[in-house]
Protein backbone atom coordinates (compact mmCIF):
# COMPACT_ATOMS: atom_id res chain seq x y z
CA UNK A 1 0.00 0.00 0.00
CA UNK A 2 0.97 3.68 -0.60
CA UNK A 3 1.69 5.40 2.53
CA UNK A 4 2.63 8.76 3.06
CA UNK A 5 2.58 11.51 6.03
CA UNK A 6 0.71 14.24 6.55
CA UNK A 7 3.46 16.48 7.49
CA UNK A 8 7.42 16.57 7.33
CA UNK A 9 7.40 15.67 11.33
CA UNK A 10 5.81 12.59 11.72
CA UNK A 11 7.44 11.74 8.76
CA UNK A 12 10.23 12.27 10.10
CA UNK A 13 9.41 10.75 13.70
CA UNK A 14 8.01 7.15 11.18
CA UNK A 15 10.98 6.52 9.33
CA UNK A 16 14.04 7.37 11.49
CA UNK A 17 15.19 4.84 14.09
CA UNK A 18 16.79 7.29 16.42
CA UNK A 19 13.44 9.06 16.12
CA UNK A 20 11.26 6.51 17.29
CA UNK A 21 13.19 4.81 20.38
CA UNK A 22 13.73 8.49 21.93
CA UNK A 23 10.49 8.19 21.47
CA UNK A 24 8.91 4.91 22.91
CA UNK A 25 11.98 3.42 24.47
CA UNK A 26 12.46 -0.36 23.57
CA UNK A 27 9.05 -0.59 21.98
CA UNK A 28 9.80 1.35 19.02
CA UNK A 29 10.40 -1.80 17.35
CA UNK A 30 6.60 -2.27 17.46
CA UNK A 31 5.78 0.31 16.45
CA UNK A 32 7.65 0.08 13.34
CA UNK A 33 6.75 -3.39 12.72
CA UNK A 34 3.19 -1.71 12.58
CA UNK A 35 3.85 0.35 10.09
CA UNK A 36 5.63 -1.66 8.00
CA UNK A 37 2.81 -4.05 7.80
CA UNK A 38 0.48 -1.31 7.20
CA UNK A 39 3.42 -0.49 4.40
CA UNK A 40 3.38 -3.96 3.24
CA UNK A 41 -0.19 -4.81 2.27
CA UNK A 42 -1.54 -4.03 -0.70
CA UNK A 43 -4.98 -2.65 0.80
CA UNK A 44 -7.10 -2.12 3.36
CA UNK A 45 -8.68 -4.81 3.57
CA UNK A 46 -5.48 -6.97 4.26
CA UNK A 47 -4.62 -4.61 7.24
CA UNK A 48 -7.66 -5.85 8.18
CA UNK A 49 -6.83 -9.46 8.05
CA UNK A 50 -3.68 -9.36 10.25
CA UNK A 51 -3.55 -11.02 13.62
CA UNK A 52 -4.95 -9.52 16.49
CA UNK A 53 -5.68 -6.16 14.17
CA UNK A 54 -8.58 -4.07 14.28
CA UNK A 55 -9.73 -1.20 11.96
CA UNK A 56 -12.62 0.95 13.49
CA UNK A 57 -13.92 3.59 10.91
CA UNK A 58 -14.18 6.99 11.86
CA UNK A 59 -15.36 9.60 9.14
CA UNK A 60 -15.45 9.10 5.49
CA UNK A 61 -12.19 7.83 4.52
CA UNK A 62 -10.37 8.06 7.82
CA UNK A 63 -9.34 4.79 10.14
CA UNK A 64 -8.16 3.80 13.13
CA UNK A 65 -6.16 0.50 13.19
CA UNK A 66 -5.25 -0.87 16.33
CA UNK A 67 -2.74 -3.49 16.88
CA UNK A 68 -2.41 -5.79 20.27
CA UNK A 69 -4.71 -2.88 21.55
CA UNK A 70 -1.10 -1.11 22.25
CA UNK A 71 -0.58 0.74 18.96
CA UNK A 72 -3.00 2.50 16.40
CA UNK A 73 -2.42 4.16 13.48
CA UNK A 74 -4.82 6.73 12.25
CA UNK A 75 -4.75 6.38 8.19
CA UNK A 76 -6.58 9.35 5.98
CA UNK A 77 -7.72 7.32 2.57
CA UNK A 78 -5.68 9.44 -0.21
CA UNK A 79 -7.72 8.21 -3.43
CA UNK A 80 -11.34 8.25 -1.12
CA UNK A 81 -13.97 11.28 -2.35
CA UNK A 82 -14.61 11.62 1.53
CA UNK A 83 -18.56 11.28 0.59
CA UNK A 84 -18.83 7.94 1.67
CA UNK A 85 -16.79 5.54 3.39
CA UNK A 86 -14.61 3.37 0.79
CA UNK A 87 -14.56 -0.31 0.72
CA UNK A 88 -11.31 -1.12 2.44
CA UNK A 89 -10.68 -3.84 -0.81
CA UNK A 90 -10.16 -0.45 -2.64
CA UNK A 91 -7.87 1.52 -0.31
CA UNK A 92 -4.71 1.13 -1.55
CA UNK A 93 -3.34 4.99 -0.72
CA UNK A 94 -3.02 6.16 2.64
CA UNK A 95 -1.77 9.20 4.76
CA UNK A 96 -1.21 8.04 8.38
CA UNK A 97 -2.02 10.94 10.49
CA UNK A 98 -1.77 10.05 13.81
CA UNK A 99 0.70 7.23 15.87
CA UNK A 100 -0.28 6.18 19.81
CA UNK A 101 1.36 3.74 21.46
CA UNK A 102 0.46 2.56 24.99
CA UNK A 103 -2.62 4.28 26.07
CA UNK A 104 -1.34 7.97 25.57
CA UNK A 105 1.51 9.01 23.65
CA UNK A 106 -0.29 10.40 20.63
CA UNK A 107 1.66 12.33 17.41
Amino acid sequence: MEVAFVNDELSRLCTSRTALEERWGPDWVLVARRLVEIASSPTLAAVVQLPFTSVTPLTAGEFDVTFNERCTVRLHVQDGSGVRLPAPETVSAVTVTAVAFSAGTTT
